[in-house]
Order: C-alpha cells, then structure tokens, then sequence
C-alpha cells in the first residue's frame, strides 16, 4: 500500500506535467462523466509502470558494501551515532529481515540482497542519533528508504511506451465506467482527486502478459473485468533480461484514472 500511495503522487504529478503535451502522446481519452447534479468532462489517464519506486539494478547491490553504495545523497552530515540499521525483503510471500549496527552490510544482509529476483522489494530503516541544533543534545531519529531490483534493460511493448498506451486506448473504447471510484487525497495538502483504478501483472521470459488481478478495484465488476482482459490481450513484449542477457519476469501496474487536467491544457 505505501508503494501504491507513492504511485499516486507521482501520477497526479504526471498529470499535471501531461497539460504541456498533446493528449495522443500523454495516454489521455476523453470521456463525459454524467452527475444527476452536472456533467464534468474529464479524460482517463492511462499509466504502465514498474510496480514499486526508487528502482536499483542488481549490479549495484552485488558491488554495495555500505548504505550509501546505493542510497543517494546518504545524509552521514546527520548521524552522529548509529543504534541499528534494520533490513526488510519482500521475495513474493516470503519476508527476511537482518539487522545491523551501523552502515556496514553484514554478511548475512548482503546475502538476503542478492537473492532478491526481480519481483522483489525491499526497505532499510536506520535508528540513529542526530545531535538537536538548539539544546545540542542527541536524539533519536529514523530514516527509511524503499528500493524495488528492476532488470539490466527492463521489459519492453512492440513499439515503446506510446504504442501501449495507444493500445490500450483503442481496445477500451469508451467501456471503461470509473464513476464508482472514490476520491483520494494525496501529497503534503492532502489535494483530494479521483482514485485510482489498477491491475497488476507480470511480463515472463517468454513476454506473456501473466498473473493478472485487479490492485485497486473500480468497484464495477464489468470495469474490472475489462482491465484485466486489456492486459490478457496484448501482443507478446520484449522480456527483460538480466546482466547476463537471461530473459527474467518483471512486474508492472496498469493504472487508469479519471482527471479534470487532461483537456484544454
């Protein structure tokens, strides 16, 4: 969920960028929403993407050793002492956790990082002790960072990012009803906006579109019915592949949402 909340800022962020583009290019379908009180024009914003944030090759955390081989701009200017350095993995259903005393990688933290594959997570909380400006005494802060292992070159559509959304534009139509989604707030105003509705999937060596099911429901069972058969649909991608040129599985989200910002921008 927090990862979903995260996605949702940076949608309504990408909506707003999207009023400097043409609708064809920034995935937006007109629509008419009909309320007993009025009618809104409003557009469906397509979005595809990986399906956690702050992504990191596995080069990377092969060769980390420290925290900040792989947390940017780690903030040692902060802590003046460590009390743990807490690692959480999500493999699927299977949770490992490690803990540390400092920014130095234990033996074992480093190995539960390499055996992450590419549907994995993972977060790492750091208990320190920063040094209070005005009384110039510790104390205790947090600070947590989330990663997701995103392949060597990342699972492609025929045809690029444009061609998917263009797809899926088309097989949709005018079908898809979001008028049963609720409103939710986002970003540090709590702005409220309309939520969102989302089907994970997987891409598999073979490019196949595989274990669909609904993220974040539209609460309309035809709605719902019709996303996933959008996924099930499409023509085979280009799979990822790691490092060593292996096809690997990738995750995605396929995300659709009602917005007041995609015409006449």
């Amino acid at each position: 969920m927090k990862s979903f909340s995260y996605c949702l800022v940076s949608l309504f962020c990408s909506i707003l960028l999207s009023c400097n583009s043409s609708q064809q290019n920034s995935g937006i379908s007109n629509i008419s929403v009909f309320n007993t009180k009025q009618i809104l024009e409003k557009s469906i914003f397509y979005s595809v993407e990986g399906i956690y944030p702050n992504p990191l090759d596995r080069m990377t955390l092969v060769n980390a050793i420290k925290l900040d081989d792989f947390i940017q701009h780690y903030p040692h200017n902060w802590i003046e002492s460590y009390d743990s350095v807490v690692l959480i993995a999500y493999k699927g259903e299977e949770v490992s956790k490690a803990v540390s005393s400092n920014d130095k990688l234990t033996p074992f933290q480093l190995k539960i990082l390499s055996e992450l594959d590419y549907t994995s997570r993972f977060e790492v909380h750091v208990f320190f002790q920063e040094i209070n400006v005005v009384t110039k005494r510790p104390e205790s802060k947090e600070m947590r960072r989330s990663f997701s292992i995103v392949p060597q070159k990342p699972a492609e559509f025929p045809g690029g990012r444009e061609k998917l959304i263009d797809f899926l534009k088309e097989r949709a139509g005018s079908s898809l009803d979001l008028s049963q989604v609720p409103t939710i707030k986002v970003g540090p105003d709590s702005l409220e906006t309309d939520g969102p509705t989302s089907v994970f999937f997987e891409i598999n060596e073979r490019g196949e579109a595989v274990k669909i099911k609904i993220r974040s429901t539209s609460n309309i069972p035809k709605t719902d019915s019709l996303m996933m058969k959008l996924v099930a649909d499409m023509p085979l991608w280009i799979p990822a592949t790691d490092e060593n040129g292996k096809e690997v599985v990738q995750g995605f989200e396929f995300l659709v949402t009602l917005s007041s910002f995609g015409s006449g921008c």
